[in-house]
């Protein structure tokens, strides 16, 4: 008899507790109570989430160059054959910052994690049909050409005393911020 009612007062308890669980979550449901506690499936915004989606807030800050960088990048302009190296003095977007220095042929490319900035002393002509072309104003005596190839991606195109840039990113960027970077290039000494 003891082992009977042991039995049975188990199976209530867990009946008890099977109802009273679907109650809340039935209760939830229908009449969700306000926190200020997201759950944790709700994202979080932060201000700097919520800046990553404001276009007017992707524009660069200003960029510093350690000696060592600024050594590296005179170093492969030297091996590219340019008389002249520029860099720029605003990032490309937030939070950037220069990655590497890469040398090709007559070509040096600055690759910043926002994307990159290749200086040539010749034309750097699109490799691709080009599909369109729209002219920007990038500083007070400079312009540059917003270049999209057939099928690919759109780029900044400029030139500076004999000194051509195209600036590119494999990833989604903001024009605005790429002109603001590409107007504040400065000769580095």
């Amino acid at each position: 008899m003891k082992y009977k009612g042991k039995i049975l007062a188990m199976g209530l308890l867990t009946g008890i507790l099977l109802v009273g669980c679907s109650q809340k979550e039935n209760l939830s449901s229908t009449n969700p109570v306000q926190t200020d506690v997201p759950s944790a499936t709700e994202p979080i915004q932060t201000e700097s989430a919520a800046n990553e989606l404001d276009p007017e807030k992707q524009e660069g800050e200003p960029l510093s160059y350690t000696n060592e960088q600024k050594n590296e990048i005179l170093e492969a302009a030297k091996k590219a054959g340019l008389e002249k190296v520029y860099v720029p003095t605003i990032g490309l977007g937030v939070d950037d910052y220069l990655d590497r220095v890469e040398v090709g042929g007559n070509e040096v490319r600055i690759v910043f994690i926002r994307g990159s900035i290749t200086e040539s002393s010749k034309e750097l002509k699109p490799l691709n049909e080009v599909e369109s072309t729209r002219e920007v104003q990038l500083a007070d005596n400079l312009t540059g050409e917003w270049i999209k190839e057939k099928g690919g991606a759109e780029f900044l195109y400029f030139e500076i005393e004999g000194t051509y840039f195209s600036m590119k990113s494999a990833k989604d960027f903001y024009p605005a911020a790429y002109e603001k970077a590409a107007g504040s290039v400065k000769v580095l000494n």
